[in-house]
């Protein structure tokens, strides 16, 4: 899948813990993912790798980004659950 067609879905999850809406990517866009963002990273000078915390990792996509609840324990969105503004976070729900 091209980085346009997953930045496009057609509904959003949230998660039934604590309500914070992400966008769901399949389990083969997020290893890809991490595979490119690992490579840029392994490649580049120290300083620009001081701008990021640490490689990536596949378990990062796993869970909700605010409580830390299973990706397993998404639901697909309202219109209402997502207020004007927000900013939402991948994670793996492979009912895309």
């Amino acid at each position: 899948m091209d980085a346009t067609a997953a930045m496009k879905p057609k509904h959003y999850v949230t998660c039934a813990a604590c309500g914070w809406m992400h966008w769901p990517i399949s389990r083969a866009y997020a290893e890809e993912s991490v595979m490119r963002f690992n490579s840029f990273y392994d490649a580049a000078p120290a300083h620009v790798r001081e701008s990021y915390v640490q490689r990536s990792d596949i378990s990062q996509y796993e869970h909700c980004f605010r409580c830390g609840a299973p990706h397993t324990e998404m639901v697909k969105s309202k219109p209402e659950d997502c207020p004007v503004g927000c900013t939402l976070q991948p994670i793996i729900w492979e009912l895309v």
